[in-house]
């Protein structure tokens, strides 16, 4: 999914189900600053405290995408849930351990990052929790079908428009985004190794970036369009269908349920999931048929300023970079990749950021994830 659901419908929901605006510019914002935080390094204060921040996120199919750690850091703890589905005589060269992976919706290692979520409410950072697992839970219906690691079961021969004719634009689209992965794979290795791969690196982010505007899988963006109606061959040459607005739709319903009993945990106030309401967002889910997340927001933008939802008319603040941004709060840096960490002055307030807090977040997130849930179904995966 992307930013019009992570952002835009989570705000929405999220203020259905009883939250202020302020927290639901929280838990709205934590849950596409999963999709932000890119970088990753260690900021050195001047009174010597050390916070070391991480990344859940990769650029537009960076190059590390293709690199294994990177995966089992990024990937499979905030994008690629484990769905743990294992069929019997499907194992031909696809190893148990490889089936369990599969995202699955609202598999059992989601779920119990569901419970672990609302039984933390009263941490610090516990809307920001709530945002990432949230993130991460939407991505189980997106992104099913798929392993968030690099491997043949992730293959897909033909895709299948609504009619089930070839989808000759997206054939050719594939065909250019293999070519320069192709490519990369002939040059990385020996470039890397010249004085040259600073620059390199930089350079083939943005060229594959440009390429290829997402960075999961050889479907490109088709999991992520919320109107879509589409198929595919899988690895076993079997045809999935996929309806993005049913998946979309039992998400938002799956989410809600999530808001309300985290709102009952906390002994708040939770409001009922009305049919208007969610009639309003399957409708916009389906109706908003741009390739482009940013004009998708701002449909959604526009439906809350003219009132078409029962919490009103405010609007989520959150900025992924610029002005008013979570990082330009915490440190007056606008730009993300120009803040190295280095030469910050410390105070008390850091440790109310919605930066810092946000980025422990990912990090609690990380760890409950892949150090108590995942090896409890046997899987061991950093």
């Amino acid at each position: 999914m992307q930013i019009d659901f992570h952002l835009g419908v989570t705000y929405v929901l999220s203020r259905l189900a009883g939250f202020t605006e302020h927290e639901s510019n929280i838990i709205a914002g934590s849950s596409q600053y999963v999709d932000d935080a890119v970088n990753e390094g260690v900021i050195y204060f001047h009174n010597q405290a050390v916070y070391e921040f991480t990344s859940s996120a990769h650029r537009n199919l960076d190059y590390r995408n293709f690199k294994e750690l990177s995966n089992h850091r990024v990937w499979i703890p905030f994008h690629f849930i484990p769905g743990l589905d294992v069929i019997e005589g499907d194992t031909v060269n696809v190893p148990e351990f490889v089936q369990k992976l599969v995202c699955r919706p609202c598999s059992r290692p989601a779920q119990d990052l569901v419970d672990k979520c609302i039984e933390s409410s009263q941490l610090p950072m516990g809307l920001y929790f709530l945002g990432t697992t949230i993130h991460s839970l939407a991505d189980t219906w997106a992104h099913q079908g798929f392993a968030g690691i690099s491997h043949f079961v992730n293959d897909v021969g033909e895709i299948f428009d609504f009619n089930g004719f070839v989808d000759i634009k997206m054939k050719k689209h594939r065909s250019r985004y293999y070519l320069w992965q192709n490519l990369k794979k002939s040059i990385i290795r020996p470039i890397q190794r010249s004085f040259l791969k600073k620059w390199y690196e930089q350079f083939l982010s943005d060229l594959i970036g440009s390429v290829n505007p997402i960075g999961h899988g050889p479907v490109l963006s088709y999991p992520d369009l919320p109107f879509l109606i589409w198929s595919y061959e899988d690895w076993k040459g079997q045809t999935v269908y996929r309806n993005n607005p049913e998946d979309y739709a039992s998400a938002v319903k799956a989410i809600f349920e999530v808001l309300a009993r985290y709102k009952q945990k906390s002994n708040q106030h939770q409001n009922i999931f009305f049919d208007r309401d969610f009639e309003e967002i399957v409708k916009l889910l389906k109706s908003c048929q741009s390739d482009d997340p940013l004009v998708r927001l701002s449909q959604w933008e526009m439906a809350i300023k003219e009132g078409r939802f029962s919490f009103g008319t405010d609007m989520w603040s959150y900025q992924s970079q610029g002005q008013g941004s979570w990082l330009d709060q915490a440190f007056g840096c606008q730009d993300p990749d120009e803040f190295l960490g280095n030469n910050c002055e410390f105070s008390e307030a850091f440790l109310k950021q919605n930066w810092k807090l946000a980025q422990d977040a990912l990090l609690y997130h990380r760890f409950i994830l892949v150090y108590e849930i995942l090896p409890n179904y046997g899987l061991c995966v950093a």
